[in-house]
C-alpha cells in the first residue's frame, strides 16, 4: 500500500485545525479552528469558497444604551443581543446521506446548512459544552456528546430523539459503534473505557499509554481500537473484550491523530515529530514514512483520499493506492 501526497492549501487558518470533513461528492473540504469562521474549500482546486461565521450572543443588560446604528446588535425573536467573540467549531461533518453540512459548536450550538442553496435550515443548542459529535447507522442518527451527557439527533428531521445522562461517567472524547451497543470513552486521559450503551455498565477497560491520549479510532469493521498518545506510541486493542494486541513503534514525539484505512489493514499517523506514516496493523511494521508533514490534531480517510489539518493552520491531502 502506498501514500503520496497530493494537494496543499497554506495558510487556511491562523490557529491549529481542529476539526476537518471532506464531502461524500469529494468536491469540498469543510474545516475548523479555534476561534475562527468555518472555510470551505473546493478540491480539488484547494480554493476558498465559503466562510459561515457563527458569533457569541451576549445578553444586554437594561443599562446598556444603545444607537440605532450599533452593528454589534442582533435581534433573536424580539429579544436583542451584542454579537461577541467568533465561536470554535468542535466538529465539522458533511452527511452522507443528505446534501447537509453539520456544524457544533463548544458552546452547544448546532447549526445545519444546506449545502446545495447555503443556507442555515435548522438552529438546535445544548445546554453544555460539546465534546465529540459522531453520525451512525449510515448517517441517519447524529450524536452530540456533552461531558455529562448523549443526544441522539434524527437527520431526517433534524429532531432530538433521546438523551442519555452519565453522571458518573464524564466524558473527554468518545466513540459510539454503528448498532449502538457499544460506547468508548475517554475518562481519564491514560485509559480507554467501554460501557454498554443501554444499561452504561462498564464492559472493559483499554490501558495502552503511560501518558496522555490524544485521539481514539476505530477500525471501519469496529474489530479493532487504536489509541494514540503523548508517550509517541500507538496501541491496538480486540475492541469486543478488551485484549491488548500490540504497539506501533516509531514515533519520536506525541502522536494527535491517526485513522484506519477503509480496508481495515492500515493506520496512517502523524506526530509532532513531522512525520506521516503508514502502519501494517497485522505485523506492526511502519512500511511508509512520508517527512517534513507539520503535526496535525485532525485527520480522516475517505475511500482513497487521506484528509488533515495541521497545526500551522494548513490543508495536505494525500492519494492511497
Amino acid at each position: 500500500m502506498r501514500v503520496v501526497k497530493d494537494r496543499t492549501a497554506k495558510n487556511v487558518s491562523q490557529s491549529e485545525i481542529g476539526t476537518i470533513s471532506f464531502d461524500p461528492r469529494k468536491k469540498l473540504i469543510a474545516v475548523g479552528a479555534f476561534e475562527e469562521p468555518v472555510f470551505i474549500y473546493r478540491y480539488p482546486y484547494m480554493k476558498l469558497f465559503k466562510k459561515i461565521i457563527h458569533r457569541e450572543k451576549i445578553p444586554l443588560t437594561e443599562e446598556e444604551e444603545l444607537t440605532v446604528d450599533d452593528k454589534s446588535i442582533v435581534e433573536i425573536k424580539g429579544a436583542k443581543f451584542r454579537k461577541g467573540k467568533v465561536l470554535s467549531p468542535i466538529n465539522v461533518l458533511f452527511s452522507q446521506t443528505s446534501p447537509h453540512l453539520i456544524v457544533a459548536y463548544t458552546n452547544g450550538d448546532i447549526l445545519i446548512y444546506n449545502i446545495q442553496t447555503w443556507k442555515k435550515e435548522t438552529e438546535l443548542f445544548l445546554p453544555e459544552s460539546i465534546t465529540s459529535v459522531q453520525l451512525a447507522k449510515k448517517g441517519k442518527f447524529l450524536f452530540l456528546i456533552t461531558s455529562w451527557e448523549i443526544t441522539i439527533i434524527n437527520t431526517l428531521n433534524w429532531k432530538i430523539t433521546k438523551t442519555k445522562k452519565l453522571e458518573e461517567i464524564q466524558i473527554q472524547n468518545a466513540i459510539l459503534t454503528e448498532d449502538f451497543k457499544t460506547i468508548f470513552i475517554i475518562s481519564d486521559k491514560k485509559r480507554v473505557r467501554s460501557f454498554n450503551f443501554e444499561t452504561l455498565e462498564e464492559e472493559n477497560v483499554f490501558k495502552g499509554h503511560k501518558s496522555g491520549i490524544n485521539m481514539i479510532r476505530l477500525s471501519p469493521d469496529e474489530k479493532i481500537l487504536a489509541t494514540c498518545g503523548n508517550d509517541g506510541k500507538i496501541s491496538l486493542f480486540n475492541a469486543e473484550n478488551g485484549e491488548f494486541v500490540g504497539h506501533l513503534l516509531g514515533h519520536a514525539d506525541e502522536v494527535h491523530a491517526i485513522d484506519f484505512s477503509s480496508n481495515c489493514k492500515f493506520l496512517v499517523s502523524s506526530s509532532e515529530d513531522e512525520t506521516l506514516r503508514l502502519w501494517d496493523v497485522v505485523t506492526f511494521k511502519c512500511v511508509k514514512i512520508i517527512q517534513n508533514v507539520p503535526n496535525a490534531f485532525t485527520m480522516k480517510i475517505y475511500g482513497d483520499l487521506l484528509v488533515l489539518g495541521t497545526v500551522s493552520g494548513d490543508i495536505f491531502t494525500f492519494r492511497i493506492y
